[in-house]
């Protein structure tokens, strides 16, 4: 698939997810999921959902949710769901990145990016404190 078209059916994919708010609570947590695992996988479980969002999520994961409390989505049952759809071009990490327009990141590696926020025996360190200063 040419780049252009792939861009094409990107944007194609975020309206149709756009369009369908239950979305933005799935990619939410999945995205919580990536940065806590680092890596696309787990369930995300979501509550207190409508009729219309357990029926929008259905439509797209051929389950029915309309009887259940909670619904819980695996990555593993998303992904193969995407790859059966007019979407398979596109992998979950690249929707999530695109829809979220940035890069999926790793919680460990936001860390590792903020050395200022290093723990000490005390507890977590700021950047005055690394610098020299306290505050009272």
């Amino acid at each position: 698939m040419k780049a252009e078209e792939k861009q094409k059916l990107m944007q194609e994919c975020l309206q149709y997810f756009r369009e369908r708010p239950v979305y933005e609570k799935v990619f939410q947590k999945m995205r919580g999921k990536y940065e806590s695992l680092g890596h696309i996988g787990g369930k995300v479980v979501l509550t207190g959902l409508s009729l219309q969002d357990k029926s929008q999520l259905g439509g797209f994961l051929q389950k029915d949710y309309t009887e259940n409390q909670s619904v819980t989505i695996s990555a593993e049952a998303f992904e193969i769901c995407l790859s059966k759809s007019r979407f398979s071009d596109i992998s979950l990490e690249e929707l999530l990145d695109a829809y979220f327009g940035k890069k999926l990141t790793v919680k460990k590696e936001e860390r590792r990016k903020m050395p200022f926020l290093r723990k000490s025996k005390v507890g977590m360190r700021t950047r005055q404190e690394e610098d020299g200063f306290r505050i009272r």
